[in-house]
Order: structure tokens, then C-alpha cells, then sequence
């Protein structure tokens, strides 16, 4: 037999299941696309328990906040990668608050799936009577929310996102 026979297939088809028809391949795009979540993760997280993650938040990030912070001119083309996925990051993660939580209350997604800032501009911090670096716990006293008393659109909204938002044991 001299005759070769080709077939074209299909990449998404490869990647299915054996029992699905597939050569049970990994999707190598989708493989690539979660590496990339589990870093922002990481990221996102405050204790950087690795050299890669204190020279990320010392050399790059500058004390600037990783999920509004600009992408750094000079940056490595991974950690733009890293940087250009945070919005997609940002539909998995929910967060839950303790009475003493160490999240930024004004750059960490823990109420909504972006951050407040983003949320309700630069002149939230202002009507909330807040500082730019406060944490969640200074808006709670004696396990209830405390929020100064503002009559402005952006706080009434913002007290109604937190009447409905628990304080838990922990954070996460």
C-alpha cells in the first residue's frame, strides 16, 4: 500500500475526551489560560511568601495595587500577560470578610468583582471620609458595618452593596 490518505481534524476535536471521540489532548491555549489565573491569584494574595512575588510588588508594582496598577512600561511579557487577564480574574474570585480584615477597602475586589475604586471613582475615598491605604476593618465596629454618614449617590449605593455583604470568621 503506497497510497498516503491525510485526514484534517480539528484542534478542539484532539482535545476531546478518548471517550468522546478525541485523542484526549490537552488544550494547550486553555492549559496556558489557567497558569496565568493561578499567578494572578497568587498576586492578589497578601502574604508573598516567594522571591518572584516580592520583586513583582517591590521592582513592579512600586506600592501601587496589583488590580488597578497600570501595566509597567518595562515589564516582562509573561507579567503582561498576567496584568491583560486580571479583568477575567475577576468573575472567579469572591472574597469573605472577618471584623478584623486586612483587605484594601478601596483596591481589593472583596465586595464586588472589581474593585471600589473602579467602582465609584477616585472621589469615594473623600464622601467616605477614608484614607486611600484604609482596610476593610476600619468601616467595621463591634462585628456590624460603620460606615460614615453620607447623603451622596456613590455612598448611598456603597451602604447598600454592604448591608448585604456578611462578616465571617475569616478572610478569604
Amino acid at each position: 500500500l503506497t497510497s498516503s490518505c491525510l485526514y484534517k481534524v480539528a484542534w478542539s476535536d484532539c482535545c476531546c475526551k478518548l471517550d468522546e471521540g478525541g485523542l484526549g489532548l490537552r488544550d494547550l491555549f486553555e492549559w496556558n489560560r489557567a497558569a496565568i489565573l493561578f499567578q494572578i491569584w497568587r498576586l492578589a494574595l497578601p502574604s508573598r511568601n516567594s522571591m518572584w512575588l516580592l520583586w513583582v510588588h517591590s521592582c513592579l508594582l512600586r506600592q501601587k495595587h496589583f488590580w488597578v496598577a497600570k501595566i509597567p512600561y518595562k515589564c516582562p511579557w509573561i507579567l503582561r500577560k498576567i496584568f491583560n487577564l486580571r479583568n477575567e480574574a475577576l468573575r472567579f474570585i469572591t472574597c469573605k470578610v472577618k471584623a478584623d480584615s486586612t483587605f484594601k477597602l478601596w483596591f481589593d475586589p472583596w465586595l464586588t468583582n472589581m474593585p471600589l475604586i473602579q467602582k465609584f471613582g477616585e472621589g469615594i475615598i473623600s464622601v467616605m471620609d477614608s484614607r486611600a491605604n484604609a482596610t476593610v476593618n476600619s468601616i467595621i465596629s463591634n462585628d456590624q458595618w460603620s460606615l460614615p454618614a453620607s447623603n451622596e449617590y456613590r455612598a448611598l449605593q456603597l451602604r447598600s452593596l454592604i448591608q448585604v455583604c456578611s462578616i465571617h470568621s475569616k478572610d478569604c
